[in-house]
């Protein structure tokens, strides 16, 4: 029984570990003018409901889970 248990145990850590394996995304948000940060600015994964909103200083970290997910950055008034 414990070994039978054990497999089970293994094959259930195999089936949840790419639910784990996500990429954390560090930057900023800033004004493509004069490079000042945009606070407070609401950053999404596209597709999903996976988002963040930006600091006071626009710097944000949000987990993506894949590298060439593509991130919507959205803000009032810009």
């Amino acid at each position: 029984m414990n070994r039978r248990f054990l497999m089970f145990l293994c094959a259930m850590l195999l089936a949840v570990a790419p639910a784990f394996a996500q990429i954390k995304i560090n930057g900023v948000v800033t004004d493509s003018k004069d490079g000042s940060p945009i606070p407070f600015a609401s950053i999404v994964v596209k597709g999903t409901t996976t988002g963040v909103a930006a600091d006071a200083d626009g710097r944000y970290s949000i987990p993506v889970p894949k590298s060439d997910a593509i991130l919507v950055y959205s803000s009032i008034g810009f």
